[in-house]
């Protein structure tokens, strides 16, 4: 894992990031390469080299980024996306496998790969799985407020579900 530095002023202008002297930054060096930086906090998948964990992480960012939704179409849709995007990410290590010397496919390179393939699989079964459908009647409440309020609550349950669903390789 690298390292994440935290500089509150910075000594002389880094212009490639945008940082001026005098303004607060961050930075951090993977092994064999140079030194990044940033003036916002990079999200984790700017903190490792590995795409498939970039993908991952950007994945599980969209997923806690779910509290914004506001109604449960928007859920749906923005669930069908996060599905979309795990497959594609299982399909892509379905390629690299297939990719491989079949020499190759049983070394701990191809396991890790089936590992991922199947977490991915698995996660993406558990978020589609969550009710996106509320069983609520209007007819049961006796004001519009207190029936907004059952669906805002059935929405943040369903929201909260999804958030708990979590990738589980590596």
């Amino acid at each position: 894992m690298v390292k994440l530095h935290y500089v509150k002023k910075a000594r002389k202008d880094y212009p490639e990031a945008g940082i001026k002297k005098g303004e607060p930054y961050y930075w951090w060096k993977f092994r064999f390469s140079g030194i990044r930086r940033s003036k916002f906090r990079p999200r984790r998948s700017q903190l490792t080299q590995s795409e498939f964990l970039a993908q991952v992480y950007d994945i599980e960012d969209t997923i806690a980024d779910l509290n914004t939704v506001s109604s449960f179409e928007e859920l749906s849709e923005a669930v069908i996306d996060i599905v979309e995007e795990i497959r594609r990410l299982a399909e892509e290590q379905q390629d690299k496998l297939d990719n491989m010397p079949d020499s190759l496919q049983y070394s701990p390179t191809g396991e890790l790969l089936e590992n991922r393939i199947r977490a991915c699989e698995e996660w993406a079964d558990e978020i589609e799985y969550v009710e996106l459908d509320p069983d609520i009647d209007r007819h049961d409440y006796i004001s519009n407020r207190d029936y907004r309020e059952a669906i805002r609550d059935a929405l943040d349950e369903a929201i909260e579900q999804i958030q708990s669903c979590e990738y589980l390789g590596e």
